[in-house]
């Protein structure tokens, strides 16, 4: 995996996607380029997760080669999750 300001951890799962699409970026910052979207419903099999800048992330490599990252809700101040914009399995 690539280097990033948080650390991210190996976590194999998938998330669906709920009520509005999200986007898939090339790093974990809501500034880093669009390179995706996921529609509601969608399914996104990850390997690693992580906090970065108020959102948690999920991390897969794509179809690419590249790796891509999505934020799946926000966090705390401590990292912690305080909502989810899906469903993890």
């Amino acid at each position: 995996m690539e280097n990033h300001e948080a650390p991210f951890f190996p976590e194999d799962a998938t998330f669906t996607v709920g009520d509005s699409p999200i986007n898939v970026r090339r790093a974990p910052s809501l500034d880093s380029e669009i390179v995706a979207v996921y529609q509601p419903g969608e399914k996104v099999h990850y390997d690693s997760k992580g906090s970065n800048d108020g959102y948690r992330w999920i991390s897969y490599v794509g179809d690419s080669g590249n790796r891509n990252y999505l934020a799946i809700g926000q966090t705390d101040e401590a990292g912690n999750r305080i909502d989810l914009w899906g469903q993890l399995s």
